[in-house]
């Protein structure tokens, strides 16, 4: 008897939803439950995320027909727009209690989670889609960090200042180290993004366990102003000449790059004539001229 009420119930829910228009044509699924999804600062909910046509329709989705775009530098998913206009672009954060487990991606509405591969499964009426993440430390024990970056004026010079460390139990050895550095606005296509290589000498063709490496890197600031998002991955090749990497690509975090227009650099940074002040922390920089000064608090 009860067997049937419960028959009866979950009958009423499926044929309650068809009729009010929140027929689930997706399920987004995370490695880790109960992660976080939002559609920029909205959060639309947490894994198993069902997405029914009234999401769509509430947030401009074109629903999909067939399968779910994927970010391949580890930032996002995505939807059609509706209106044809471009996409929607989802991103995901775990829950606090192994936030520190993963890489994080810094967006203009807050610190997500960069994702790794993903499974999915297109055959049926909806779209199953299952994400995984990346790991704060590469499977092989190698970890890149970026260090903070600061506001930058259009065509500056940026200074990428990074650390690669060697956590595993064992050296990592291959050939033709090189790091490359990857950005682009919010609405960029993860395959249009602008990129620089830097190719490293052969102090980082083998990382040793407890090793760290500084290293800086320059690139050149986008001329339009915009918050970029910006991160850079570390390849170690197989052999001296064929493109198969010896480990995985190695990532760093992914943070915020924001180029601002050059009067509201000034504003920000207290330059007056040829004297510039900059703030990070409790360190203020002072240049005049060619000179630089620093001041600890």
């Amino acid at each position: 008897m009860m067997r049937n009420y419960f028959f009866i119930l979950h009958l009423c829910v499926v044929i309650f939803s068809g009729c009010s228009g929140s027929t689930v044509v997706a399920t987004i699924d995370a490695e880790v439950a109960d992660t976080q999804v939002f559609h920029r600062g909205q959060l639309l909910g947490t894994t198993p995320l069902l997405v029914t046509e009234e999401m769509c329709r509430q947030h401009g989705f074109a629903i999909p027909e067939d399968y779910i775009e994927t970010d391949g530098w580890g930032e996002w998913i995505e939807f059609d727009s509706a209106d044809g206009s471009g996409t929607k672009k989802l991103t995901f954060l775990v829950s606090e209690s192994v936030r520190e487990q993963y890489l994080t991606l810094e967006t203009p509405w807050g610190i997500r989670t960069k994702r790794s591969g993903s499974r999915g499964n297109y055959n049926g009426t909806s779209i199953n889609l299952t994400t995984g993440f990346m790991p704060l430390v590469d499977k092989d024990g190698i970890r890149l960090e970026l260090h903070d970056l600061g506001k930058y004026a259009a065509g500056d010079k940026v200074e990428l200042r990074l650390t690669l460390i060697g956590t595993g139990d064992k050296p990592v050895a291959g050939f033709r180290p090189e790091l490359m550095a990857l950005w682009g606005d919010q609405d960029a296509v993860w395959c249009a993004r602008s990129c620089s290589k830097m190719e490293l000498d052969e102090r980082f063709s083998t990382i040793e366990p407890g090793e760290r490496h500084e290293i800086t890197m320059l690139i050149d600031a986008p001329d339009k102003p915009a918050a970029y998002s910006l991160f850079v991955v570390y390849h170690l090749f197989s052999d001296e000449d064929g493109d198969s990497l010896k480990i995985n690509a190695v990532y760093s975090e992914s943070q915020l790059l924001s180029v601002a227009e050059n009067n509201e650099l000034d504003r920000e940074t207290g330059r007056q004539g040829d004297t510039e002040t900059r703030r990070h922390g409790d360190t203020e920089t002072r240049r005049h001229g060619d000179t630089e000064t620093r001041s600890e608090e």
